[in-house]
């Protein structure tokens, strides 16, 4: 069991960290991913095969693409610079780097969620509700691989302010 209730422990970190339901809930890409469902109406209530093939083709790919750019994320930056970024406030809010990684984590979370739906959907022909809550769960995973790409740029920016205030000659 301790193995269980460690997954447990690490689960219930990133979704403090991510900002729990009421992030989820607040969320744009969310949003987005919701109307973009119900648009695709035909996909998931009359072509649930095209959509779990578009699923298990589409997914995977961008979720490639997002462990490579958590990678950069954890490479990005000198030493001091990561060490600015990391370690909770004094009034105990989480560091922006366990936030940002969090976004990360998110975004792989939904997705590999979308996959295991997506897989058994196929397996299944699954219609429906069930094809719809895949479907809005593969959209939302892409939407969170587009809210990724905006933390690394967002560690960018914070990157591109500290250089820019260490430069010799600079007044900071």
């Amino acid at each position: 069991m301790n193995l269980y209730s460690g997954v447990g422990s690490t689960f219930r970190d990133y979704w403090r960290l991510y900002g729990g339901f009421k992030a989820l809930i607040s969320s744009p890409y969310l949003h987005f991913s919701v109307l973009c469902s119900l648009l695709l109406w035909p996909l998931w209530l009359e072509k649930s095969a095209l959509l779990y093939d578009l699923i298990l083709a589409i997914v995977p790919s961008v979720l490639g693409f997002s462990l490579g750019g958590y990678a950069i994320l954890l490479a990005f930056g000198d030493r001091e610079f990561i060490q600015r970024l990391s370690g909770p406030d004094a009034d105990g809010k989480p560091s922006p780097m366990m936030v940002v990684n969090a976004a990360f984590i998110h975004f792989i979370v939904v997705a590999v969620l979308s996959l295991f739906l997506g897989i058994i959907g196929a397996a299944w022909n699954f219609s429906g509700c069930y094809a719809l809550v895949t479907c809005f769960v593969s959209l939302y995973s892409i939407a969170c691989a587009l809210a990724s790409a905006f933390a690394i740029f967002r560690v960018a920016d914070w990157h591109d302010i500290y250089a820019g205030n260490n430069k010799p000659g600079s007044d900071n």
